[in-house]
């Protein structure tokens, strides 16, 4: 039934991401679930105002579900490195906890999440104070298994025991890349900004790990130009700025 599964998200995605191709790519070719590695700190902006879930924020840029933006290339002005990651109230959150020892409950992130579900708002599976902070336990088990085993890829969980986060969502390869892999968007300059994967970003970050796998979901009209002029070798690699020139999305272009 999983394999069907699979089969299915992968021809949706490929079908849906076709007109992009199309349209925007005739030598650099498009793989709608690329996934790169890059240091995390790369990761510096987020697409959304927000990197709490999209119930509550009034406009998203790339609503869910996740798959239907796979692939694509789309303008617009969702690329402006406006809203920090590490500004965000769940990072600094989890740098109180983590790194500053102080209980859950004592952080800003712990009171923005409790009155969002106080309102009526639940967020990630919760709906009341004591069901965030039995996910909270699990986010410590979530670092506690970083910290001690490194950072694998969905696909080399998927292979190994049942991650700390794993819930029924998670029962397919390719599922469980669309649902749990860290995700990013290429702006046109080039410049990744973070989607989606908070929770292992934040700890990725405050971990200091040299290195995380990071899947590809959207790209802006203008970075596809760069990479079909790398491809097709009118602007050879050395001419590119030097932050470009090992850029991950570029790679096997030239």
């Amino acid at each position: 039934m999983m394999g069907l599964w699979d089969a299915y998200l992968r021809t949706f995605i490929a079908l849906n991401s076709l007109p992009d191709s199309y349209t925007h790519c005739s030598v650099a070719k498009i793989d709608p679930l690329t996934v790169v590695t890059i240091d995390p700190d790369r990761l510096q902006y987020i697409v959304e105002g927000s990197v709490y879930p999209e119930q509550t924020r009034h406009a998203n840029s790339f609503p869910m579900p996740k798959f239907q933006h796979a692939g694509k290339v789309t303008g617009g002005n969702w690329d402006a490195p406006v809203h920090r990651f590490d500004d965000s109230t769940l990072y600094q959150g989890f740098k109180a906890h983590f790194q500053e020892d102080r209980p859950w409950a004592e952080t800003e992130f712990f009171q923005d999440v409790t009155t969002y579900l106080e309102n009526g708002v639940g967020m990630w599976g919760c709906h009341t104070r004591e069901e965030f902070q039995t996910r909270c336990s699990t986010l410590d088990a979530l670092y506690e298994s970083i910290d001690s085993n490194g950072y694998f890829s969905q696909r080399q969980l998927n292979r190994r025991s049942t991650p700390p986060m794993e819930d029924a969502r998670t029962t397919s390869r390719t599922k469980q890349v669309i649902y749990d892999e860290i995700t990013a968007c290429v702006g046109r300059d080039g410049r990744l900004l973070f989607f989606d994967g908070r929770n292992r970003l934040a700890i990725t970050k405050l971990l200091g790990l040299p290195s995380i796998p990071v899947w590809i979901m959207v790209r802006h009209p203008r970075w596809q130009q760069t990479r079909e002029a790398v491809a097709a070798g009118d602007i050879p690699i050395q001419q590119l700025p030097e932050r470009l020139r090992n850029h991950p999305d570029l790679h096997g272009l030239w």
